[in-house]
């Protein structure tokens, strides 16, 4: 019953709201992020991939979404797509969700030093949205801001329920 309501929203959250002068803009972008990066992404995925590592027989993923679907049903349905896009022949292992790509580009130059975490590291952490761990299929909501996070400056709090099983 749980996986019909899920899909069900899935279906609705995918395909309900669109309109043509919505999927041309979007068909525009994606040709536009095609001629830079060589890779094609659909016009109707949520995310866009923004890294791929394959360190052994699994891969991990880093996605690009929008800032306006960062609730976990939203995000549930983006992994799901997902999932049943990418994560075939190959496994999947981890992925992580972003709302902002210099966010993913300042976390991939990070240092350790007090001076680069007091200027970046709250920003870092407060765009990346939620981590999903495939071996567990659990999605993790802002699982950045812990005590480091506060350490460093930030001031946003972690959602009460912090992880969902998908």
């Amino acid at each position: 019953m749980r996986q019909v309501v899920f899909y069900s929203l899935f279906s609705l959250l995918c395909f309900g709201c669109t309109s043509s002068n919505k999927n041309e803009t979007v068909s525009n972008t994606n040709s536009a992020t095609e001629a830079e990066s060589g890779q094609s992404t659909p016009a109707n995925e949520p995310f866009k991939s923004l890294r791929q590592e394959q360190p052994g027989s699994f891969q991990n993923f880093d996605l690009l979404i929008e800032s306006t679907a960062t609730k976990p049903e939203d995000l549930m349905a983006t992994i799901a797509l997902f999932k049943a896009q990418h994560c075939g022949a190959t496994p999947c292992n981890g992925v992580t969700l972003w709302d902002n790509e210099e966010a993913l580009k300042l976390y991939e130059s990070k240092q350790y030093n007090a001076k680069w975490r007091k200027k970046h590291w709250s920003f870092v952490c407060e765009h990346q949205i939620a981590y999903y761990n495939a071996t567990v299929s659990e999605l993790d909501m802002y699982p950045f801001m812990d005590s480091e996070y506060r350490q460093w400056g930030g001031k946003k709090k972690r959602p009460e329920k912090k992880s969902y099983d998908i």
